[in-house]
């Protein structure tokens, strides 16, 4: 299967240092799936059970973090869709959408810039709900009758 969008951008040092400095504050207490939205086109998943020939595929992560002041804490939004296309085509024949809940202590009422919010939202949440989003994936491709599709490891990307 060939990727046709890369996940995202490598973050830049300044990011990266926003980052380090939050790290060190957390403690991961819960991920908890929000919604889940499967869909494949019937005539693609009721004729084909298995894959032929390549498929493309498309992957979007959006990712957002909220500060909660009692107790101490943030609250990250992460939605992944991946979605499989005919080489070329335009419509997905199969895409699996799901956003989760991460929520993470604090360890003091130090103040979290927005852009460090962000930043720890985009990288740290993200990469702590990817297992759990590639189980699903490959789960529920396998129960749709198609080849189970198993999500490579999330690397940043180099900045373009």
């Amino acid at each position: 299967m060939t990727a046709k969008k890369k996940p995202k951008n490598a973050p830049s040092q300044e990011e990266i240092t926003a980052f380090s400095e939050l790290v060190r504050r957390v403690q991961l207490n819960d991920i908890q799936l929000l919604c889940a939205e499967v869909h494949g086109q019937r005539e693609f998943v009721g004729a084909h059970g298995a894959v032929d020939g390549a498929i493309e595929v498309a992957l979007n992560i959006e990712s957002k973090g909220s500060l909660v002041e009692t107790p101490p804490s943030i609250r990250c939004d992460v939605m992944i869709q991946w979605q499989g296309f005919s080489p070329g085509g335009q419509e997905p024949l199969v895409r699996v959408k799901e956003t989760y809940l991460v929520c993470y202590g604090l360890s003091d009422n130090a103040s979290v810039s927005q852009e460090m919010l962000k930043v720890f939202a985009e990288n740290n949440a993200t990469f702590n709900v990817w297992p759990f989003f590639r189980q699903s994936l490959h789960g529920t491709t396998l129960r749709m009758g198609l080849p189970a599709y198993s999500l490579p490891l999330l690397k940043p990307m180099a900045n373009d």
